[in-house]
């Protein structure tokens, strides 16, 4: 298993370069975690880069700021929906349950008309 993982970047053989081998802060600490972390031989094939995904005229590639457009949007239907729960889910919950079932019964029964009448004139 380790010969299979020398040549790849995820068995380091050689030692730490020296701005790493010393850790003296947590700044130094991150980027060495970062480093680690995305290396290119890991993530990408072979003959790819980190480069070679960045955006230009002529392509155009998902970025993680891409990921933050959803979170205003999920804000604004949570806030839609506890203006319909509070305003009119309460109001109809209220009603007369016998009221609303009559309601229902009538909007069937104009449904199944209506259905009637377009599959005659067909």
């Amino acid at each position: 298993m380790l010969p299979a993982l020398v040549g790849t970047g995820l068995l380091c053989t050689q030692p730490l370069p020296i701005k790493y081998s010393m850790i003296g802060n947590m700044a130094e600490a991150y980027y060495w975690l970062r480093d680690w972390f995305w290396n290119e031989y890991f993530w990408l094939p072979p003959s790819a880069g980190w480069a070679d995904l960045q955006r230009n005229e002529t392509t155009f590639y998902p970025d993680a700021n891409d990921m933050f457009i959803p979170i205003p949007m999920a804000v604004g239907l949570f806030v839609v929906r506890l203006l319909w729960e509070r305003y009119n889910a309460l109001f109809h919950s209220r009603l007369d349950l016998t009221a609303f079932l009559s309601n229902v019964a009538f909007c069937i029964f104009y449904v199944l008309t209506l259905i009637q009448t377009l599959t005659k004139t067909l």
